[in-house]
């Protein structure tokens, strides 16, 4: 029996689903201790309706830690705690410390070590010629 996980993929990888909010908040203003909570909250009011999404008020003394996606196989609770720090992006940190060490003039110019990330990574090390 062919079960339709479509309405699931939506959910998390549409405009505007469970990835979208996630890239937000990481990028978006705020503490990041406060992060994660924004993220439950925002995933609460905006899915709250759709009936594949399990908002966190159904989870007993959770308080917007945690939400669930009922998926074909069952119901697959997620965490929301660290949720953001984990899907940060750390290649531009490291592209920009890389474009920053260029032996090229005007490149260099534009990725200024002191207005940027810490040169803190091997990758930043790097040279590049152009």
């Amino acid at each position: 029996m062919f079960i339709d996980n479509q309405p699931v993929v939506d959910l998390i990888e549409m405009r505007g689903g469970i990835f979208t909010m996630l890239d937000d908040v990481v990028k978006g203003p705020g503490k990041p201790e406060q992060k994660d909570a924004k993220f439950g909250t925002l995933l609460d009011s905006k899915f709250t309706s759709n009936k594949i999404f399990v908002p966190s008020n159904m989870h007993r003394g959770i308080n917007y830690a945690a939400f669930s996606v009922n998926h074909y196989a069952g119901q697959v609770t997620y965490s929301v705690e660290k949720f953001v720090e984990k899907n940060k992006d750390n290649l531009f940190s490291d592209l920009y410390d890389m474009m920053a060490g260029s032996t090229d003039v005007f490149i260099k110019s534009q990725f200024n070590v002191a207005q940027g990330a810490k040169v803190s990574s091997p990758t930043a090390k790097k040279q590049i010629h152009f």
